[in-house]
């Protein structure tokens, strides 16, 4: 396998290594991932479609944690325009291997970067408002029809679609079933800033209520281009953080200019509702996903209601065609 390489489209690409999913081959061409458990990479199958097609293949390490999370996984295949399509899982001896199709587009952390770095043009107050609503109806329709919490929503574990212009949820590491105990979690690092502050407690809430937590806090980035808690996102709710943090939460509003060409009514129905998802306590959220979700379809019905203007209401998936060019991304 020396010096392997396999075109796709108009690249050569090198071969890393080779992995086997109930006899079938496939070819590893990155990883995608490090410092979690497991190994994460865009893959090749050969044998799919006329010639060949990109996968995404997951190695997960064999323990009572992910034989219960292969079990969620097994809940997901129904709910197409939020996850990666699962097309084949195997039970190794030591690992769990599951093959996905391969979404292409940027992770939301690389389109973000893209434009905060003015790369790319800034998403308007529709556009981040209907990304955010969408991944927020997606994430409930989970909690309804299969019982399972994601529980680690992030920006590198979702894709901007580039042929639907929709977030889809690459990674399934930590899906839980509703039902289980609450597992363990890292305290630091980027799962810790995009994580509801109770998963850091011993704490009986429902798990659908951090869920709540994280898509609302992804929602603010995309309206704002900032972490909101001046950075610290789920963190400013610790305990050691919680007293100084409260109450400095800034609106939405505040920190897009595109603002100012929407009615007081939107901005008011936008703040009220992003301010009251990032509420530390969960008590303090909405109470019900159906709550949730009314208050998230009026703001829509409002936005949809004014005069369209230019900015407002630009396609994303101009730029998401754009960034996956100047990334190399398939």
């Amino acid at each position: 396998m020396k010096d392997e390489t396999i075109r796709i489209g108009n690249e050569w690409l090198p071969v890393i290594g080779r992995q086997y999913v109930n006899g079938r081959v496939y070819l590893l061409l990155k990883e995608l991932t490090t410092g979690v458990n497991g190994g994460r990479f865009q893959a090749f199958d050969p044998k799919a479609g006329l010639r060949g097609e990109l996968r995404r293949l997951m190695i997960l390490p064999r323990s009572p944690e992910s034989v219960r999370q292969l079990s969620v996984l097994q809940r997901l295949r129904q709910h197409e325009n939020l996850f990666a399509h699962i097309l084949d899982l195997e039970r190794s001896r030591d690992d769990l291997l599951i093959v996905m199709d391969w979404v292409p587009g940027p992770t939301l952390r690389t389109y973000l970067t893209e434009v905060r770095e003015g790369r790319l043009p800034r998403p308007g107050v529709r556009e981040a408002f209907r990304l955010g609503r969408d991944l927020a109806r997606n994430l409930c329709k989970l909690h309804r029809r299969s019982f399972v919490v994601h529980g680690d929503l992030n920006p590198e574990n979702l894709i901007l679609n580039r042929g639907s212009s929709r977030l889809v949820l690459i990674d399934f590491g930590s899906s839980w079933a509703i039902e289980s105990s609450k597992q363990a979690r890292e305290g630091d690092g980027l799962r810790a800033v995009y994580s509801a502050p109770e998963m850091e407690e011993e704490s009986p809430t429902p798990l659908e209520f951090s869920d709540q937590f994280v898509a609302t806090l992804l929602m603010y980035e995309m309206l704002t281009l900032v972490v909101p808690y001046e950075g610290l996102g789920g963190k400013a709710g610790w305990s050691q953080h919680r007293d100084e943090m409260a109450g400095t939460l800034v609106p939405p509003s505040s920190l897009h200019k595109d603002f100012h060409f929407v009615t007081a009514e939107i901005r008011k129905g936008i703040d009220q509702l992003v301010l009251r998802g990032l509420s530390f306590s969960p008590a303090d959220r909405f109470s019900s996903n159906v709550a949730w979700l009314q208050a998230l379809d009026q703001v829509w019905a409002a936005i949809n209601e004014q005069p369209k203007r230019c900015g407002i209401n630009e396609a994303v998936s101009k730029w998401i065609a754009k960034v996956g060019k100047l990334l190399g991304i398939q």
